[in-house]
């Protein structure tokens, strides 16, 4: 499933760039705003893309800081095995 999608952000955003780079030959952008235009979108999906990935696995109890107080609570109680 992850090559997948990997393969359709990758389709998404030569589409984006090829579309961006011909608004930007047509004088309809500016060129600099039109050749960032795909890396800011994609950029800004990622992060809510993130943002809501670590929203779901913190209301999981499996985030990082919870799994690594877990382990020090345990390696606390039962001794540093040293």
């Amino acid at each position: 499933r992850g090559m997948a999608v990997s393969l359709g952000v990758i389709l998404v955003y030569y589409l984006l760039l090829g579309s961006a780079e011909a608004l930007a030959q047509n004088g309809r952008v500016p060129i600099l705003p039109a050749i960032w235009m795909p890396n800011a979108l994609l950029g800004m999906t990622g992060a809510l893309l993130f943002r809501r990935a670590a929203r779901e696995n913190h209301r999981a109890g499996s985030g990082l800081l919870d799994r690594l107080r877990q382990q020090l609570d345990h390696s606390n109680k039962h001794g540093s095995g040293s």
